[in-house]
């Protein structure tokens, strides 16, 4: 049983490592203007701090630049903290909206 640890932890590191195979519906930097900052013509989906988060690991995203993508669901823009998520988002939108 020992052993198994090693592989649990590697699988944890890497779980939000890129999947091959096409990311979120469009390119993130594509929303963010000339400095980088986020559009202001969408609501973002945001924490009480303020933070843009991805809904699915609830990990900070610090630019459109450094987001995985994004995807716009019920009126609020989704961005993405890696590849995994996106696909994680899309089969199940409801459940990590209402994070």
């Amino acid at each position: 049983m020992k052993f198994l640890w090693p592989l649990f932890f590697l699988g944890f590191a890497f779980a939000c490592a890129p999947e091959s195979g096409p990311a979120a519906s469009t390119d993130a930097s594509k929303s963010a203007d000339a400095s980088g900052s986020w559009p202001s013509d969408v609501a973002i989906y945001k924490n009480d701090k303020g933070e843009v988060l991805c809904p699915v690991m609830n990990e900070v995203v610090a630019s459109p630049e450094k987001a995985d993508g994004y995807m716009d669901y019920e009126g609020k823009r989704y961005y993405f903290c890696c590849g995994m998520c996106p696909g994680k988002f899309k089969e199940s939108p409801a459940t990590y909206a209402k994070k």
